[in-house]
Order: C-alpha cells, then structure tokens, then sequence
C-alpha cells in the first residue's frame, strides 16, 4: 500500500530529528564540562593569589553546578542533592541555594561571588579575574 513508505519516512525523519537534538545536547554537555575543568586549572594556577580555601570553594562551586543543572534538566535525584548540600556548599551555600527557585542560576551567583572576592595581587589582578 501507499502508506507504508510514507509512515517508514516519518519514522526515519523523527528518529533522525531525535539523535540530532541528543547530539546537540552532547556537545553543549561537554562544552560545560571542557570550561569547567578549565576554570579550575586557571584556579589553581592562582592558589598562592587566592589562597587554598578559596581555589577549592571555587571547585566545588563547579562541581555544583554540574549536578544542579542536570538535575534542573532531568529528574531531581533527592541522593544527588544531598552530595551537593552536604559536600560540596558551605552552610551560608546552603541557605542561599534552599531559597533559590533557579538553582543552576543561584550556583553561578555564588561561584561569581567566590571569584570576585580573592583579592587583587601582582600575580592576580582585574585582567586574570576577567579570563576567569
């Protein structure tokens, strides 16, 4: 019959639009994740600048962000959520992202804020601050 070629056609063209839209994502995934290791290398290139505590607030900060934002994306995973909250934020972290209604976006407030403050020094100055 007629129908049978034209339902196979639909069929390729939608597992095909599909896989295009799991590629995309895929490669947007690994962009995030390409500048997040990138940011931590530029971090902790700066520790003796910034100092320890604030170079491994600034890891944990973007280890954050990757797991809130998948799970803003997919299912919340309440396990996830307690590694988050229980490893990777400090208590005033915590406060601030239980408020949140963005949760992706309140991470990058705070990783912002952590950057922000390591102070200027010979070594680092507004320049480094900027290629963060």
């Amino acid at each position: 019959t007629l129908v049978t070629p034209a339902l196979g056609l639909l069929l390729v063209f939608r597992t095909n639009a599909a896989y295009n839209r799991f590629w995309e994502g895929r490669q947007i995934w690994e962009q995030l994740i390409d500048h997040s290791r990138s940011l931590a290398r530029m971090a902790s290139l700066y520790v003796k600048s910034a100092g320890e505590e604030q170079v491994t607030r600034v890891a944990k900060l973007l280890s954050a962000y990757s797991i809130v934002l998948k799970q803003h994306l997919t299912e919340f995973r309440l396990n996830e959520s307690r590694f988050v909250e229980q490893v990777l934020l400090s208590p005033q972290d915590r406060i601030a992202l239980g408020r949140a209604t963005n949760r992706p976006l309140a991470v990058l407030l705070m990783l912002g804020q952590a950057i922000h403050e390591i102070p200027d020094s010979p070594t680092f100055a507004s320049r480094e601050r900027l290629a963060m």
